[in-house]
């Protein structure tokens, strides 16, 4: 019986590494591969930061792959949003899982060489000074982790309606700037501070200026004016503020309504925002 037990593990195993593509397959053994490197450099005190973000960007794309392979009309339907891939949208959505994989082997590549050079004496790297993104503070401006100036990375349109604690968006590796992101708003208000926190009276929404005050003071962070919606009093008063409007601004912005309403906006956010470590 054991005998027998043994034999189906073997098979079940040897079944399912058939079933993975042969690329994802060499990018796995060269993740192990860097794995046992990065052993071997840590019991010799060799920081591995850099192999550590390379490790988490393959397992994350091979990830992507999978999906892409098991959703090319999802895929598919998202290149023809672009015109520049509208074209070869079928073509490009055929092509994209493999590509990813490649781009995973080519850095997994990369970091096993620089890592072999660095175990054998060839090179010599500096410790990655990693940024304290608890404990960095904003002043005299500029940023200042553990002491030194700092120049923190981020994507400022970072995933909407992710939680700020989701460690698959916020991370060493992407960045963990905090921003007024992490709810989903309605298309003309979009991020955080827009038009709308300001009623006719000259009050404040209090209800919308949660999406301010609740931002935890965990991380350091920043915030978009989002100037793209204006509310309906507003253009009851001035019918003709949606005139000179541009891209990414809905209104005219030397209109004096217009202005002085945001002149609130921002004293107001200063404000708020002066006791956080988040800017705008």
């Amino acid at each position: 019986m054991k005998f027998k037990a043994l034999l189906i593990i073997t098979i079940i195993f040897f079944t399912s590494c058939e079933d993975k593509n042969p690329l994802e397959r060499e990018a796995l053994d060269k993740v192990n591969t860097l794995e046992s490197l990065m052993e071997d450099a840590k019991n010799k005190s060799i920081d591995v930061t850099r192999e550590e973000t390379i490790l988490w960007f393959s397992k994350e794309f091979l990830k992507f792959a999978n999906w892409d392979e098991s959703n090319k009309e999802a895929t598919e339907k998202l290149f023809g949003y672009e015109r520049y891939y509208a074209d070869n949208k079928k073509q490009m959505a055929e092509e994209l899982p493999d590509f990813e994989r490649k781009k995973v082997i080519q850095i997994l590549n990369k970091g096993i060489d620089d890592l072999k050079k660095e175990l054998q004496g060839e090179i010599k790297r500096r410790p990655v000074n990693k940024v304290d993104w608890q404990n960095t503070k904003a002043a005299n401006n500029m940023f200042v982790s553990n002491g030194k100036p700092s120049f923190p990375y981020d994507y400022f349109s970072k995933t909407v309606g992710q939680p700020l604690t989701n460690t698959d968006v916020y991370n060493d590796h992407l960045g963990a700037i905090f921003h007024g992101g992490e709810n989903l708003y309605p298309v003309d208000h979009d991020r955080a501070i827009n038009s709308f926190l300001l009623n006719e009276d000259g009050s404040f929404d209090e209800e919308l200026m949660k999406e301010l005050t609740s931002i935890p003071d965990t991380n350091i962070g920043f915030l978009i004016y989002w100037s793209m919606g204006i509310p309906e009093w507003v253009e009851e008063k001035e019918p003709e503020i949606r005139k000179g409007r541009s891209l990414f601004t809905g209104f005219d912005i030397d209109n004096p309504v217009a202005r002085g309403l945001w002149l609130k906006l921002y004293a107001e956010q200063v404000s708020l925002l002066k006791v956080k470590r988040l800017r705008s």
